[in-house]
């Protein structure tokens, strides 16, 4: 007994061989030798600088290549690492192993799962190929292969990658993550999709900062399914997204575009601004509507269908029979109607509308009815020097094919209107005061009046017609307000206000010190000349 006793220890003494530039331990509680290999059984563990091996057996080939199998576990004290799988095939040289089936590598703050494991335990160095999932607290990541290397903090993973972060999910070929940084980066053609099944498509990569949770792409594209935002580059942390350069907006419910160069989306209040001359480009019957103005808001309501754009500062709206300018604009899609606010002025065709704010109604791709509140001024022009003008407290017109057939004045109204004769001649003019009035339309033009409620009526000739009589209190011709589809759609600045010497139609009277104007055309003489 005592001779076996020896025997088995000096077979332990035996199974330690020196390999490489480092010892190397194996032992066993069973071991059998070969001239070829050595087969080792029952808690099976070896040991070289750090790393620590355990299985249920192992094979030592005479070129000192070592293959484990079973339970097998490596453990690396440098790092905490600890890799489990069914095979091992390990050499103590270049101290490198690959380890095959069911591998399990958990390091401090990640987790990974394949069947395809390539470690160097010197360098600790790792690879894995034929596929490979990566788990941590937050996230999980699937790429066909995967590299890490702790000496540069570099992670690099390709071919079909996938990460899942609770902001949404990351498709790509190519994702280098710099664990220092926190910083991950997809080359080539990358797709997220948010939380909220929004679809972000990023032609030339994107970045991903995890401490941060916030991305940046370029050539991006985001869809989801009410719209459709195309830009140069994008980034979004949870509940905003940012979208810079040639910011294209598309609703594809009614083919509505909005256009700008920087646009921020909240998630959670359904808010899109767009700055950067933006502008709206919106199908309307067989026309179309251009909006702009400084800062453009787009609102989704949340359950509830509401859908609102809001504009402020220069607004302008331009269609071919219709056009717009105010300091601040509603649009509410839902019910089909536009609020102007702050100054605001319609013109169609020869007749302008102003008032505190407008309401305009919509239908079927056309103005239904309009209503102007407080200080109504309704001005259509006659010729050079004159205009017919109408004002009261609020006004209601009503459109149809986009044109004026009736204008109802409620309260405070007043009244300019001018005789012009078969030859376009002014004859005289009509001034008229009362609480309501009734105008009538024909092409856009003044056909009939109707007054209510105690009419004060005074007829002018036209030599006795002066500038003071000839406009009500309030006048204000904005004529060169009036916007034009080349200068939204080029994004000109608005018009500056011009002098009153540029406002006066050519021919008409100077003031008395800048010197007689008799015989020039336009004087009363000659008032009804076109």
């Amino acid at each position: 007994m005592k001779k076996r006793l020896i025997l088995f220890s000096l077979l332990m003494v035996a199974a330690a061989a020196s390999w490489g530039q480092s010892t190397v331990e194996i032992r066993s509680d069973d071991f059998k030798g070969g001239r070829r290999y050595q087969i080792f059984t029952r808690n099976v563990r070896f040991e070289q600088d750090n790393t620590q091996v355990f299985c249920d057996s192992a094979v030592r080939f005479n070129d000192n290549r070592v293959e484990a199998y079973g339970r097998v576990r490596v453990v690396n004290k440098a790092d905490s690492v600890t890799i489990r799988a069914k095979q091992l095939y390990y050499d103590p040289v270049s101290r490198r192993s690959r380890m095959r089936q069911d591998v399990v590598y958990r390091g401090p703050d990640f987790t990974l799962f394949t069947d395809n494991l390539d470690y160097n335990m010197a360098t600790r160095k790792a690879q894995y190929f034929n596929g490979g999932r990566i788990v941590d607290e937050q996230m999980k990541l699937e790429s066909v292969f995967g590299d890490f290397n702790p000496a540069n903090d570099v992670m690099i993973f390709r071919t079909r990658v996938v990460l899942n972060d609770p902001q949404g999910i990351v498709k790509s070929d190519y994702l280098r993550y710099n664990t220092k940084e926190g910083m991950a980066y997809f080359e080539g053609p990358t797709q997220i999709i948010g939380k909220d099944n929004n679809v972000i498509n990023a032609k030339d990569g994107a970045q991903y900062d995890t401490e941060t949770r916030q991305f940046f792409g370029t050539e991006t594209r985001i869809e989801d399914p009410e719209y459709v935002i195309t830009g140069d580059q994008s980034s979004f942390i949870e509940g905003f997204r940012k979208i810079v350069g040639h910011v294209n907006l598309f609703s594809k419910s009614d083919s509505v575009t909005v256009l700008g160069r920087e646009a921020l989306y909240q998630e959670a209040k359904g808010l899109t601004q767009i700055y950067g001359n933006p502008k709206l480009i919106m199908p309307f019957g067989n026309d179309t509507l251009w909006l702009s103005a400084d800062t453009l808001v787009s609102y989704q309501g949340r359950g509830n269908g509401d859908r609102k754009l809001i504009a402020y500062n220069n607004v302008r709206i331009f269609k071919n029979d219709l056009q717009g300018v105010a300091d601040s604009l509603i649009y509410n899609f839902t019910d089909s109607t536009i609020y102007f606010y702050s100054n605001p002025a319609i013109w169609s065709e020869e007749t302008q509308i102003t008032g505190d704010s407008i309401q305009l109604l919509l239908g079927k791709g056309q103005v239904r009815k309009m209503y102007t509140y407080q200080n109504s001024f309704v001005i259509s022009q006659v010729n050079a020097r004159r205009y017919n003008q109408i004002k009261g407290r609020q006004m209601e017109t009503d459109f149809r094919d986009n044109k004026i057939t009736r204008l109802n004045v409620q309260g405070n109204g007043e009244s300019v209107y001018f005789q012009v004769e078969a030859d376009s001649m002014v004859s005289g003019m009509n001034r008229m005061i009362c609480s309501n009035m009734l105008l009538t339309f024909e092409n856009n033009k003044i056909s009939r009046i109707r007054f209510y409620q105690s009419p004060e009526a005074s007829f002018v000739p036209v030599q006795e017609i002066s500038e003071e009589k000839a406009k009500l209190e309030g006048f204000t011709w904005r004529d060169w307000q009036r916007p034009t589809r080349e200068a939204i759609e080029l994004g000109l600045e608005p018009p500056k206000a011009p002098t009153p010497e540029a406002l006066r139609p050519e021919g008409a009277p100077q003031p008395p010190n800048e010197g007689p104007a008799a015989g020039v055309p336009g004087t009363p003489e000659e008032e009804g000349k076109p």
